[in-house]
């Protein structure tokens, strides 16, 4: 996977792919059906763990803030990313990439040894795009957004160098979550300089020994609490 240029190549869908147009009917049948993403009877009472959350829980453990709800300057924050999301993703349309679920949420219900219910983990990607990578077998990527200083932006530039910084590696877990809650085996960070709108993508694969013990280390700190 290389896409760390400013403006990722395009595999353009080919409409003669039924296994494209078999994702494609999957697809609409579950955003007919939002139904399917609603918590079931009697597990609205559990701690909710966002995705977004998960890279700050496994760097201190720290249960109490993975749980806690967002401040009035994260809420602001979002507001501001939302706009920057928008205008990717209508960006990556024009350029041809298909765009869709977007803001579509996924969840998974994490259970103790006893496989009791303790918590809920969810979150909402961005979106899912086609068009990422080869069209031999053309597969949906998760798509996360995020708007970053130039600093950030010109230290970024793949997996190992997102990794090596603590809020690039939050950002990583992040987008690595959505991967493991919608079953989608690549996904694409895409970074926007907030100042000069250059953006470039940095491609995450989904490692399912790390999803392992991710979940095995939400479950911990859940049923440990606050220390």
């Amino acid at each position: 996977m290389t896409l760390n240029t400013d403006v990722p190549p395009l595999c353009p869908p080919s409409h003669a792919d039924g296994r494209l147009w078999l994702w494609c009917d999957q697809q609409a049948a579950l955003e007919a059906n939002p139904q399917t993403h609603l918590v079931q009877l009697g597990q609205e009472h559990l701690p909710v763990i966002h995705a977004s959350g998960v890279g700050r829980l496994l760097a201190a453990n720290a249960a109490e803030d993975a749980l806690r709800p967002l401040s009035a300057r994260q809420w602001l924050k979002l507001n501001e990313g939302v706009l920057h999301q928008t205008h990717m993703l209508e960006r990556l349309a024009e350029l041809g990439y298909w765009v869709t679920a977007q803001q579509q949420a996924f969840e998974r219900v994490i259970t103790n040894d006893l496989r009791e219910p303790v918590a809920r983990l969810v979150g909402h990607v961005d979106a899912l795009a086609v068009g990422f990578g080869t069209m031999l077998y053309p597969q949906p990527w998760v798509v996360e957004v995020k708007a970053v200083s130039p600093q950030h932006y010109e230290a970024w530039h793949d997996e190992d160098t997102l990794k090596a910084d603590a809020l690039g590696l939050c950002y990583w877990h992040q987008l690595h979550t959505y991967l493991g809650l919608a079953k989608v085996k690549e996904g694409v960070l895409i970074l926007k300089n907030k100042v000069s709108g250059q953006w470039r993508c940095v491609p995450v694969g989904f490692k399912q020994s790390h999803w392992r013990l991710a979940l095995q280390a939400i479950k911990n700190s859940v049923m440990e609490g606050p220390s």
